[in-house]
């Protein structure tokens, strides 16, 4: 498989994809290439939110709000190792109360 590096308009970090991951990632966010860390931040705002257009407009809003955070988080001093300590904890709570894949 061939792997294509692109940025993610959240974060602007590279990552390679297959072409076909980038096609349905695109897809699914309005066209808007988010990589896999955002699409999980995102897809967390998202869940239980509803579905169609619903989902739609929820992921909209999920997705510019977390953009602005990842564009604004590297430039408040401070603001950024708080928000990490904070949700380091939450991750790993979540990682494990979920079931095995």
């Amino acid at each position: 498989m061939e792997a294509e590096a692109d940025w993610c308009e959240c974060c602007s970090f590279t990552e390679e994809s297959t072409p076909e991951y980038i096609t349905a990632v695109s897809a699914e966010y309005m066209g808007r290439w988010s990589c896999v860390l955002c699409v999980e931040a995102v897809g967390n705002k998202v869940r239980g939110a509803g579905s169609g257009a619903e989902r739609n407009i929820i992921a909209a809003e999920a997705l510019d709000r977390h953009g602005k955070f990842a564009w604004e988080a590297p430039r408040a001093p401070g603001k950024a190792t708080e928000v990490l300590a904070t949700a380091v904890p939450r991750l790993l709570r979540r990682c494990l109360d979920s079931p095995p894949p």
